[in-house]
């Protein structure tokens, strides 16, 4: 195979092997924080995190796992045997050690059992076989001091039931491209292994396809994936492309919408990327609503809770017509719901589960929404205004919270709370950018002019609490979009900043939020990491669930793949991953969301295409398999 002129040196390999198993083994007791070291016991929970088999076993003594990466509540999943035998590749000296007591303890066992069986006959050859297979040893490349790549071009062990490594394989690092060294595939262990006398050892076990697709992701991640693109709308029946003004994927990648100025279109995303989007349900402005476009039923003022000032709306000709003309602007998608607002103050919730497509709420506001957002969690529906004091005449930035009490037994018998929560901020700068963790106990928000952002608690809605302030950075200039986006990594540690403006890179930043200790105490955010490498125009980004991977979407339609294990310089590196419709401002920007285990990103534009990177679809020597275009590998 051909090396890449762009190729990592054999010492980035070793670094990279390093940092794909250094995992978290412990949690400092006067610190509280992780604490990283390099393992040989690789161990993944159900939430997809990885780290010391020996940390998991501790932590699950309690009644009540929960993962000390993500802090989610997870529970014990499996052995990682790909990233174990990465930890015998760097030290093969401990695990000849290794070899030789599982060895002689397997011979112990065969002799054991002849004496049992009570033979007295001479060894058969069969059981003679076995014994000279359990007792040889892995053969590895001799090393000298003068080689700088000998630590890794050594034989890599493949775990049988037995966990007896076979001799016939010496794979060693042939595509430089790639951090991690070649493992054979699961599906290539029982040729592999086959001997003249492996029919007296049992075979492996099968892998579960979770574990495959895990062992997948290591191998490929985050150089090479499975690229797949699907249209929703077909280029053929027009003669122009239909632009949407919104778009939006839901929190778990279960749902995308697709937004227009009178209808929307909700398609519902298959766990198989070979599988196209299918359409979920869609609507228009008017009430309408169904499966498709083919059968709509339209609902009355009467079925639909309206909230707002006037408590007999359906009875005002005012908001009739309001309601008759008014045009959507922004969009938010959970599992449960689709939030729509628009012009005239309305927004509007849209079932998805009980009556896909089924319009349930709506409220009218006093105050043009300048944007708006649901938690993922669908409980809370946050939105931005521009109100004025009543005594001075000011403006003021608002943001008002809307509590949605959903109970049991359907939609009919949900409560939508009528008594919003209004946040008021000292600045007369509009809110224009609103995001909730992933946990939905923070509501990050930033304003348009002064590119301040904020963090605010809403885990107890009635009593918001700001805990997490910046100072601003005023850009007058006509081209600035201030800042675009504004996410909270699942530790809810890390953030990252995206702008459009002048000489104003993204970066991820700590928001020491850990360390408040008072009522009344703000956070002030300290930056981690500059992205210059990517240029100060970027729309969109997404945060993987695994804590160290960001995806950020640029005004041209680039998409970036930054990968940083620590955060830090020397840990970065930077991929263009995929190519999409261009924006020229924001709303019209794609939308990008990393699937639940973080093996894929899923891509939306405003064209209505679908575009999946799936890096867990196969190994890097498969022909469907392409290469990302590396930008930087780091220090």
């Amino acid at each position: 195979m051909s090396t890449d002129n762009h190729s990592p040196s054999p010492d980035t390999l070793k670094d990279g092997i390093i940092k794909s198993i250094t995992l978290p083994i412990s949690r400092d007791e006067d610190t509280n924080e992780l604490v990283y070291d390099i393992v040989p016991d690789a161990f993944i929970l159900s939430c997809g995190c990885i780290l010391s088999k020996n940390f998991a076993l501790q932590l699950s003594s309690n009644s009540k796992l929960s993962c000390p990466i993500c802090y989610s509540s997870s529970s014990l999943g499996y052995d990682l045997k790909p990233l174990q035998n990465l930890y015998y590749v760097l030290y093969p000296n401990e695990f000849e050690n290794n070899q030789k007591k599982e060895s002689l303890l397997s011979l112990f066992y065969s002799v054991a059992n002849s004496i049992n069986d009570k033979t007295k006959t001479s060894p058969s050859k069969k059981s003679t076989t076995l014994v000279k297979h359990l007792n040889t040893k892995p053969t590895t490349t001799s090393t000298t001091p003068s080689s700088t790549s000998s630590s890794i071009n050594e034989t890599i062990p493949i775990t049988t039931s037995l966990k007896q490594f076979p001799t016939n394989s010496t794979n060693s690092i042939t595509n430089s491209s790639s951090i991690i060294p070649s493992l054979p595939p699961p599906q290539e262990q029982s040729i592999i292994s086959s001997s003249p006398s492996s029919s007296t050892i049992p075979h492996p076990k099968t892998e579960s396809p979770q574990e495959q697709k895990v062992y997948l992701f290591v191998k490929c991640f985050p150089t090479y994936r499975r690229h797949f693109q699907y249209n929703t709308h077909s280029k053929f029946l027009k003669t122009k492309s239909k632009n949407f003004i919104n778009t939006s994927i839901s929190p778990s990648s279960k749902f995308f919408v697709l937004l227009s100025v009178k209808k929307y279109e909700v398609y519902s995303i298959s766990s198989d990327s070979k599988t196209a989007p299918i359409l979920h349900c869609c609507g228009k402005s008017n009430g309408e609503f169904g499966l498709n476009f083919e059968n709509l039923q339209k609902i009355s003022n009467e079925e639909l809770i309206i909230g707002g000032n006037n408590n007999n709306v359906a009875n005002n000709e005012v908001i009739k017509k309001k309601l008759n003309d008014w045009e959507h602007l922004y969009c938010s998608i959970s599992d449960e719901y689709l939030v729509i607002s628009g012009t005239n103050g309305i927004f509007k919730i849209i079932d998805l589960i009980n009556q896909p497509g089924k319009p349930i709420y709506l409220y009218i506001s006093n105050f043009p929404i300048r944007c708006i957002e649901i938690s993922p969690n669908s409980q809370l529906i946050a939105y931005g205004i521009t109100g004025k004091d009543r005594i001075l005449g000011t403006e003021q930035a608002l943001v008002v919270l809307h509590k949605l009490n959903n109970q049991e037994g359907g939609t009919n018998n949900s409560i939508f709370t009528n008594d919003p929560i209004t946040i008021t901020f000292p600045y007369r700068d509009p809110i224009n950018n609103l995001s909730f963790s992933s946990d939905s106990n923070y509501l990050s928000c930033s304003t348009a002019l002064e590119s301040r952002f904020l963090t605010i608690w809403v885990k107890n809605y009635t009593e918001p609490k700001l805990v997490m302030k910046s100072i601003r950075s005023l850009d007058t200039s006509l081209e600035s979009e201030g800042i675009t986006d504004i996410q909270m990594f699942p530790n809810n540690q890390y953030m990252i900043i995206t702008s459009a403006s002048f000489n104003a890179a993204p970066i991820i930043i700590d928001n020491n939020i850990s360390s408040i200790n008072g009522l009344q105490t703000v956070a002030q955010p300290k930056m981690l990491l500059k992205l210059d490498e990517i240029g100060s125009s970027i729309h969109k980004s997404a945060i993987s669930p695994r804590n160290d991977t960001v995806a950020v979407l640029d005004k041209n339609g680039s998409v970036y793949l930054i990968f940083a294990t620590r955060m830090d310089q020397e840990s970065k590196r930077i991929f263009i991953v995929d190519q999409v419709s261009n924006a020229f401002r924001k709303r019209e920007s794609a939308s990008l969301k990393f699937s639940k285990d973080g093996h894929k990103l899923y891509i939306l534009d405003r064209k209505g295409i679908f575009y999946i990177n799936d890096f867990a679809a196969g190994l890097p020597q498969n022909p469907e398999i392409t290469r990302c275009k590396p930008l930087l590998w780091g220090d």
